[in-house]
């Protein structure tokens, strides 16, 4: 029993525990975010970046009512956002700040925020298991640090991070039912910890769903350890817990659920695919943990870390981690590892893939050693710190964190994981097994917190709180302590065999990637160095056990001082590790603002009206003077630049679950001849992409090869590539490059002057007619035309090969489907002067048209088809269709109308999300005011003890 505060009689009110652990998680957050305090800086994102925020289709809270991604390829719909935390923090930075400082202000705290939530939500998990005050705290730190959960919200993805939180704020509300509270209570627990799981989703969509599943299944064995009745009464008592669970989950998360239907499962590459099964297996598992890569959970930097690491770190490690650039195979084209596995000497298959990610999922020397140490005491039979539940449940998370390495393995574990891909329903559309890392990350930091626990309980207090015989208890530690030992002995012989094998470390580098010689060298001697830190790390943590478990630090003012060693190593250790991963840019230095590129700057007036691409690699190979270009807006101008200044890119950045039209659309105009070269400029053309950018010495050939009849390519300017102003030395940062006026320059913008418009008046139209469908036949059709008929259908496909036939004409005739009964279109007429159409006024999700048709005529919009588009003519509803293939047309009468369009999804999903949340604050009301009665007797077994 805790004794009675000796401030009670002056006044002086205790502060609640949640509010120092608050204050705690929040101080360590400040250290290592420091650089987001200072003026001009932009804490890096790969997956929101500054540019994409401050875009106009990114604006909120406007997302709640559907997201128009109007910046990339023809455009698409991203589905709904969901009120979820991460747009609530968005919605509230944006209503408070206009313009740039409200998307700056929230990509600068909403990583520190996330981490600050799941540290939290950590800490609230570890206190309901009835874990000490230091476990619950040391167990959030750990949580919070850990790198792979750091790494990940550092990337561009803290949603996941929150996610995290909830599911152990989910956890937290099922294990406070172990105070067997009145059914009230019981059951409004379970509710809010459904809502929990439900927000765990709409913040991270798949991994959410994943982790949705993990806590059923956590339920499900709790309901099983926790009570002494009979199989099928225990399992009588999960059943309705985890559907009060499943239930309120689906109703918060019902605006999500159904944007994800929509645009992520039905009518995308996933639902359904063309692949041959080596291909869809690639394509499935390409990102894969390499069995070898298991080393770094607990040897940070050993494959390095981030692909680029120490540009853009924290100032003071920029020479430290020099030569930190990850070099493993996670993300690697899996071709090229079976061409590495045959033999092979010459060039892979596709050396652009040989790695793509980074190696952030150090766990914790300390963490590892506490989690193993509790595995250890949870197999003895008496005088263990933990109870028959505790055990049973380290040994819970114990086989968790050993199915998900095996899952997170992949491709590298083809018997097990194949398995699964066979045989399991619907496994083989999932995508990136190393995501299973985040359950062994979730693992490894519950199995530290009851690690620290059992130490806290066995060599804290003196004496000892656990009542048993020195001697043996002496024995069983002192083994623990020789085991670390041998342990760190082998480590020690395995640093110095990898050491002197340097040499053959620098060539398999060579041989992976790194042709560079004084790269090769430097990242061997980086990876090196690293393993000598480890060694140090892990000799310094056993040192610190080894003082723990001896008695050294027990009782009073000693076990304080314990617990600050403890607490300070871990935030050392994790730390470090996680250093590498905290990337700032230079705001004006980025984004070049105040001094624009000539090349940005002519692109930037009315972006709505063409599109701009590069040309692509291959067919058309840019000479080495050029290759510059190629990497600069690949990375620079099409991720950030371009979105900044809300310029529109026919380019894919990143779609990993395409629309079935776009991937037809696409793959119709890649030529597969010569012959068929012309296809580019009919792609170019049909999708309003009137700017391309590469060699200047290309233009004439591309007249000659894409366009001899018009040759309507020409040279708007030629530039070179230079250092930024103010910029003194290239230090392999892209965004330290800019584009400078040349008149002899090698590279070139390019304007294509035969683009469609991006809105155009037709009076001559085609349908496919009924003979051409009857007479349509899938035999002898390519390889590339079945794949086509797969994803396009026998309308779509004969649509494509018209609009691929250089009979056709686009400037004059437009494809459209077949028009319901009710609109009756009067007949085509051919003619050159349809009628003039102007833009009025655009948004992303709002465009107004000024149309002067001299006929009845369609009018073309060329963007994505999507039914959630609704258009008006002069205020009366008209009917949207598919206008060549995969853009929208309506039907306009003759004479002057206002056309307006306007995208917005179902509102009913939200309505049901927002009721959900209401929902859950009155059901926190019920926690916080609602009275217990006290219980008189037990509650009947099907339901409760």
């Amino acid at each position: 029993m805790s004794k009675p505060s000796s401030t009670a009689g002056s006044g002086k009110a205790k502060i609640p525990a949640f509010l120092k652990i608050a204050a705690l998680l929040a101080i360590v957050l400040c250290v290592l975010f420091y650089q987001n305090f200072e003026s001009g800086m932009v804490l890096f994102s790969n997956d929101s970046p500054l540019g994409q925020l401050v875009a106009a289709h990114d604006h909120m809270p406007d997302g709640f009512t559907g997201y128009w991604q109007d910046l990339n390829s023809v455009d698409t719909s991203a589905g709904s956002v969901s009120p979820n935390i991460t747009e609530i923090i968005m919605s509230v930075w944006e209503t408070l700040f206009q313009g740039l400082m409200g998307p700056l202000g929230f990509i600068n705290t909403y990583t520190p925020l996330a981490l600050f939530i799941m540290g939290l939500g950590a800490w609230a998990f570890f206190r309901k298991l009835k874990l000490s005050p230091l476990a619950a705290t040391l167990g959030a730190l750990a949580v919070m640090l850990n790198t792979q959960l750091f790494s990940g919200a550092c990337w561009g993805v803290a949603s996941d991070q929150i996610a995290l939180g909830f599911n152990f704020l989910a956890l937290a509300l099922v294990c406070a039912n172990d105070d067997e509270p009145g059914p009230v209570i019981f059951w409004t627990r379970y509710a809010l910890a459904g809502l929990c799981v439900g927000v765990n989703v709409m913040e991270a969509a798949d991994v959410g769903a994943l982790c949705s599943m993990f806590v059923a299944l956590y339920i499900l064995f709790k309901s099983l350890v926790d009570d002494n009745a009979s199989v099928g009464i225990k399992i009588g008592r999960a059943i309705p817990r985890i559907a009060v669970v499943a239930v309120l989950a689906g109703f918060i998360a019902c605006q999500t659920v159904y944007s994800l239907i929509g645009t992520q499962l039905q009518g995308t590459s996933l639902s359904q695919s063309n692949k041959d099964s080596l291909q869809q297996w690639d394509y499935a598992t390409q990102w894969s943990l390499p069995k070898q890569e298991t080393l770094g959970l607990f040897v940070p930097g050993v494959f390095g870390y981030r692909m680029d690491t120490p540009l853009n770190t924290v100032p003071f490690l920029q020479q430290l981690y020099d030569g930190g650039m990850y070099w493993g195979g996670m993300g690697r084209d899996p071709a090229n590892d079976r061409y590495f596995a045959s033999g092979g000497k010459d060039s892979p298959p596709d050396p652009g893939y040989m790695r793509f990610g980074y190696a952030g999922y150090y766990c914790g020397i300390l963490v590892a050693l506490l989690a193993l140490w509790a595995i250890a005491q949870s197999f003895r039979k008496e005088k263990s710190p933990f109870t028959d539940v505790q055990k049973k449940f380290i040994w819970f998370w114990s086989v968790v964190i050993l199915l998900s390495l095996l899952l997170a393995w992949g491709r590298f574990a083809p018997a097990f994981y194949g398995f699964l891909y066979n045989y399991v329903p619907h496994f083989s559309q999932m995508r990136n097994p190393a995501k299973f890392m985040f359950f062994i990350e979730w693992g490894l930091t519950v199995l530290f917190a009851y690690g620290v626990y059992g130490l806290q309980q066995h060599h804290f207090s003196d004496p000892p709180a656990i009542k048993t015989d020195v001697k043996d208890e002496d024995k069983f530690d002192q083994r623990v302590l020789y085991a670390g030992a041998g342990l760190f002995a082998m480590s020690v012989i395995g640093w110095f065999v990898y050491a002197s094998n340097r040499a053959g470390l620098i060539q398999y580098l060579k041989y992976r990637g790194f042709g560079d010689d004084p790269t090769a060298k430097a990242i061997a001697t980086f990876s090196i160095s690293q393993c000598g830190w480890f060694l140090l790390i892990f000799a310094v943590a056993l040192a610190i056990l080894a003082v723990i478990i001896n008695g050294y630090l027990a009782g009073g003012w000693r076990a304080k001082l314990a617990a600050a060693l403890l607490g300070l190593f871990l935030v050392f250790d994790l730390g470090r590790a996680d250093l590498p991963f905290i990337i700032h840019w230079n705001l004006g230095q980025k984004y070049e603002v105040g001094d624009l590129n000539p090349v940005i700057d002519y692109l930037r007036p009315q972006p709505y009206e063409h599109r701009v691409a590069i040309l692509p690699q291959p067919p058309f190979n840019f000479p080495p003077e050029c290759g510059i270009l190629s990497g600069l807006y690949g990375i620079e101008w099409s991720q950030h630049i371009l979105p900044y200044y809300n310029i529109q890119s026919l380019d894919i950045i990143q779609m990993p679950r395409m629309p079935l039209d776009l991937m037809a659309y696409e793959q119709a105009f890649m030529p597969q001849s010569d012959s068929e070269a012309f296809f580019f400029a009919r792609w170019w053309q049909l999708s309003n992409t009137r700017y391309l950018l590469g060699p200047a010495g290309y233009v004439d050939s591309m007249n000659v090869q894409l366009d001899p009849a018009q040759q309507r390519f020409r040279t708007v300017m030629r530039f070179n590539i230079g250092l930024k102003p103010g910029i003194r030395e290239y230090n392999g940062d892209s965004s330290e490059l800019t584009a400078y006026l040349d008149t002899n320059g090698p590279d070139a913008l390019i304007e294509f002057t035969g683009a469609l418009p991006r809105v155009k008046l037709y009076t001559d139209w085609q349908t496919n007619t009924d003979a051409e469908l009857k007479a349509f036949t899938t035999n002898n059709l390519s390889p590339l035309d079945s794949m086509m008929f797969g994803e396009a259908g026998t309308n779509g496909l004969i649509t494509l090969k018209k609009l691929e036939s250089p009979f056709f004409d686009p400037e004059k005739t437009v494809l459209i489907d077949a028009p319901s009964p009710g609109i009756n279109p009067p007949p085509s007429v051919a003619g050159d002067n349809a009628g003039t159409v102007d833009f009025a006024s655009y948004a992303p999700k709002h465009i107004v048209l000024d149309v002067n048709a001299t006929a009845p005529a369609v009018l073309l919009l060329n963007d994505h088809y999507d039914p959630n588009w609704h258009v008006t003519i002069d205020g009366q509803p008209t009917q949207l269709f598919h206008a060549n293939f995969i853009m929208q047309g309506i039907f306009v009468p003759a004479g002057k109308h206002t056309v307006e369009y306007q995208f917005s999804m179902p509102s009913k999903p939200l309505y049901v999300t927002v009721a959900a949340m209401v929902l859950g604050l009155v059901l926190c009301g019920v926690l916080i005011f609602y009275k217990r009665p006290v219980v008189a007797a037990p509650r009947n077994k099907l339901f409760g003890k």
